[in-house]
């Protein structure tokens, strides 16, 4: 792939203007509102990719335009797009780059540092937990462990983070398996719902909520 200069910008939730989507200068363009959220703008040598993701994006770009650049080569535009171009834009590595922003605004937001705290508190019992009671075989983990787990879960989950079992793993000093089975039970008890197109990880429930409040954990 041609190496790319990226412009970046981030506009604030519900302001600011959209990204440049339109035909290139000189033609005319529709009028469009005003949108927020980021836009980044990748140069792929001939081409330039134009990408967008709403300010509460969760995943890839909402849209993707890829026009001429003005510096590129008039007979290698001439011939079009093709899938080279195509499979130039890095639109994993991109959409990654958009999700470490999202979590950096959040953490600036006011009000995170409790946030963080009270996970924090939540995630210190789980490895209180696990190290009072490592194996405890048929009798199985308390309900109020599962729903501390889901309530971390979703925690990584609200700060974009494609990976959040591995986060639990990280922070308890668990393994990758034994914590994505955790998740899965916590789900099947009703502290987390079932994935879907907007939640593909699913949120905390209310009664993980009722459950952690009347434990006198923190809540969410």
């Amino acid at each position: 792939m041609h190496a790319c200069d990226e412009d970046w910008d981030m506009t604030d939730r519900g302001a600011g203007p959209g990204p440049h989507t339109g035909p290139p200068e000189g033609r005319d363009a529709p009028a469009t509102e005003p949108r927020g959220g980021i836009r980044r703008t990748l140069d792929l040598g001939d081409w330039r990719a134009l990408m967008w993701w709403p300010a509460d994006a969760g995943g890839g770009p909402a849209e993707i335009t890829i026009e001429a650049n003005p510096g590129g080569d008039p007979g290698r535009i001439s011939r079009g797009i093709n899938s080279t171009v195509l499979r130039s834009v890095p639109l994993a590595q991109a959409t990654e780059e958009v999700r470490r922003l999202q979590r950096s605004a959040q953490e600036s937001e006011e009000g995170f540092s409790d946030s963080r705290k009270a996970v924090e508190e939540l995630t210190a019992f789980i490895r209180d937990v696990l190290g009072s009671d490592p194996r405890p075989g048929r009798r199985g983990r308390s309900d109020r462990f599962f729903a501390t787990v889901a309530a971390v879960h979703s925690w990584y989950v609200d700060l974009q983070y494609p990976n959040p079992v591995q986060q639990i793993a990280t922070a308890c000093g668990s393994g990758w398996t034994a914590t994505a089975n955790w998740v899965r039970t916590a789900r099947e008890k009703g502290f987390l719902t079932e994935a879907d197109r907007e939640h593909p990880h699913g949120t905390l429930t209310d009664e993980a909520r009722s459950l952690l409040a009347s434990a006198g954990d923190p809540g969410r």
